[in-house]
C-alpha cells in the first residue's frame, strides 16, 4: 500500500471512530508502528488530525463543532443501544450527575418516565435535552465554559457540586487506555470527572466499543474505581475478559 493510501485509510479511520491506535493500526495494514508512528506525524504537521500518546484523535475546532456534531455523529448506533441499557439504573427520588459525554447525552435523550429526579450537569446540550421532560429538576453546574466542548470546568466550588452527594453518576469517557485506565484530552475535564466521581456513591461508565485501546493526555482514575461499565458487543474478546476480572458489573449492550 502506497503512503498516500495509507494516510488515506488512517484519516477515514480517524473520521469514522474519532481516533486511532498505532499498534492497532499497524496490524490491521500490515506495517510496523514506525511507519504509521511517521504517518500520523506527516498527517499532524498537516493540521489533519492530533496526535496523542499512543496514537492519533480528530483535532478539535475552536467551536465547538466537532463535539456536539460531529461527536454525536460517531457510532450513534452503539451508543443509543448502551444508552437503553443504562435506563434502568436512572431512578426516581434520587439525585444524579449527568456529564457532558456524547453517549451520555443520548441516555437523556431515552430518559425513562421519572418523578422528582435532580439532574447535575456541565454539559449545555445535555440541560436542554432534560430541561423538555417533566419529573426532572435539571441543575447547570457553574464553571467556565469551554467553548469546544460545550461544557461547563471548573473547581468543585466554582462548579458548585462540592457539597452534592448524588446517588449515581453517569458518565462516559474519551478512552480507556491499554493499563485500564480512562483518559480525557484536557486536562481540566478530566479533573471535573474525577470530582463528579467523588461526589457519587455509584458511577457508571458508558462507553462504545471503539474507546477502548485509546489514548490521550490525562488519566481521571483506573477502571477498577467504577461500579458499572456498560458498552457495545463490538469491545475486542481480551479486554472484555480483563474487564469482566474486576470488581465490577459489566453490561454488554
Amino acid at each position: 500500500m502506497l503512503s498516500t493510501e495509507r494516510r488515506k485509510w488512517i484519516l477515514d479511520e480517524i473520521t469514522r471512530t474519532g481516533q486511532l491506535v498505532t499498534s492497532q493500526a499497524a496490524s490491521q495494514l500490515g506495517v510496523s508502528e514506525v511507519t504509521i508512528r511517521s504517518d500520523l506525524d506527516d498527517l499532524a504537521r498537516r493540521g489533519r488530525i492530533t496526535r496523542t500518546h499512543g496514537g492519533a484523535v480528530i483535532p478539535e475546532t475552536r467551536t465547538g463543532v466537532f463535539d456536539f456534531e460531529a461527536r454525536m455523529l460517531l457510532n450513534t448506533e452503539a451508543k443509543r443501544q448502551i444508552a437503553l441499557a443504562a435506563q434502568p439504573y436512572v431512578h426516581s427520588n434520587q439525585t444524579v450527575i449527568f456529564d457532558a459525554g456524547s453517549t451520555v447525552l443520548h441516555l437523556a435523550q431515552v430518559m425513562p418516565d421519572v418523578r422528582d429526579l435532580t439532574v447535575y450537569t456541565p454539559g449545555i446540550t445535555t440541560a436542554r435535552q432534560l430541561l423538555a421532560l417533566e419529573g426532572i429538576d435539571v441543575r447547570l453546574l457553574g464553571g467556565r465554559l469551554d467553548p469546544r466542548r460545550l461544557e461547563t470546568v471548573g473547581s468543585p466550588d466554582e462548579q458548585g457540586i462540592k457539597d452534592v452527594l448524588a446517588h449515581t453518576l453517569f458518565m462516559g469517557i474519551q478512552g480507556i487506555d491499554s493499563d485500564l485506565d480512562m483518559v480525557e484530552q484536557s486536562r481540566d475535564v478530566a479533573a471535573g470527572k474525577l470530582h463528579y466521581m467523588r461526589r457519587a456513591r455509584t458511577v457508571v461508565l458508558l462507553i462504545d466499543s471503539s474507546k477502548w485501546n485509546h489514548a490521550a493526555l490525562a488519566k481521571v482514575a483506573s477502571v477498577n474505581e467504577l461500579d458499572i461499565v456498560i458498552t457495545d458487543s463490538g469491545i475486542d474478546e481480551s479486554v472484555r475478559q480483563r474487564v469482566s476480572e474486576l470488581d465490577l458489573d459489566l453490561v454488554i449492550a
